[in-house]
């Protein structure tokens, strides 16, 4: 997994166009809101910014990049367990909480991996195999863990949504 502070990206960009960053950071992306986390223990994969740039919220948010799935497997998982391929460390997670999957048409589309405390998109709940595929500042719900997706412009554009303190 490859992540990095909002307030990292946004002072790296700084100064410069949504073209730039589109052209450097082509991905989609789960934006993992402000709140009590911390970066996954697999070492050397989040990129942090000193000092520290907090938003509205009160927070940091983490902006986690949506990369294709390994060889063999056909969706990312978001879940609470140390093998999945976007690590969320919170006691409301599920070891496997949600499937990402990409779709013929560049995007991704997301479903319930069989959460205990269930996952939402915008207000509408997943439920059994449900799939909703997802559009860009579209929020999910993990449990009590609150996430955005965006597509490269979309994050581009909610750097500067957020002001410094």
């Amino acid at each position: 997994m490859i992540s990095y502070l909002l307030s990292f990206l946004r002072r790296k960009y700084s100064g410069r166009s949504v073209d730039d960053f589109v052209r450097d950071m082509p991905r989609h992306w789960l934006v993992w809101e402000p709140g009590h986390w911390r970066p996954s223990r697999q070492v050397g994969h989040t990129m942090l910014a000193l000092p520290s740039v907090r938003d509205d919220r009160g927070g940091e948010a983490l902006a986690m990049a949506l990369t294709p799935p390994r060889a063999g497997h056909a969706h990312l998982v978001l879940g609470r367990d140390e093998g999945s391929d976007l690590v969320v460390e919170d006691a409301t997670v599920s070891r496997v909480h949600l499937l990402l999957t990409p779709t013929a048409q560049g995007r991704w589309a997301v479903r319930d991996g069989g959460s205990s405390n269930g996952t939402w998109v915008g207000d509408r709940k997943l439920e059994g195999s449900d799939s909703v595929e997802l559009a860009s500042d579209v929020s999910l719900r993990t449990g009590s863990v609150l996430l955005t997706f965006y597509d490269a412009d979309g994050l581009f554009q909610r750097f500067w949504m957020v002001d410094p303190q």
